[in-house]
């Protein structure tokens, strides 16, 4: 009996390999973990200024760090509160930190509200002086840990709203910004 037990494990460890390797991949890293990746959300033509949206910073095997970034905001930012949506059946947020937008770094507030749903936030003593934003400019950035072989949609939730995903101004009041986010995938 030991002996078909361990046949069974060794068969089902193989066959776990095999179905692990990408097509044709054969097994010459032996690696089984996804390789992580984001596409941005395609900003319509002649949207120049006014937005936040998400890049990928870089992306190592199965994590992948995400850029916020503020683009062309004439209006003073003094900081930012979001509530994001991501697909949690195959990634987790391992890390959350200020990006350089800012002189003073402050170590944000990245909480995960509900398996899936994170508020990320800027803390913003109002009144607190602002930065004019002339191009691109992180204001944070998170990491992601991908475990499986899909994709799904990192998600704004509430756009400039108090309480959703807005941009701060000064007096710690939403300014209105388009908002574009993604799509996360493991391959």
């Amino acid at each position: 009996m030991r002996h078909r037990v361990g046949a069974f494990l060794l068969v089902t460890a193989f066959l776990m390999l095999v179905a692990g390797c990408k097509e044709g991949g054969g097994f010459s890293t032996g690696e089984l973990l996804p390789s992580a990746g984001f596409t941005a959300e395609p900003r319509p033509p002649g949207v120049t200024d006014n937005y936040v949206w998400l890049r990928e910073h870089s992306s190592d095997n199965e994590r992948v760090v995400l850029d916020v970034v503020v683009s062309n905001v004439a209006e003073p930012v003094a900081g930012i509160a979001m509530t994001l949506s991501y697909p949690d059946g195959f990634s987790v947020l391992i890390d959350c930190e200020d990006g350089e937008l800012f002189p003073t770094p402050r170590q944000p507030l990245c909480e995960e509200t509900q398996p899936g749903i994170l508020l990320v936030s800027r803390v913003v003593a109002a009144p607190a002086p602002g930065v004019v934003v002339n191009g691109d400019q992180v204001i944070l950035r998170f990491e992601l840990l991908v475990f499986g072989v899909t994709e799904g949609p990192i998600d704004f939730l509430g756009e400039n709203l108090d309480g959703g995903s807005a941009l701060l101004d000064t007096a710690a009041e939403p300014i209105q910004v388009s908002w574009y986010a993604g799509q996360l995938r493991g391959e």
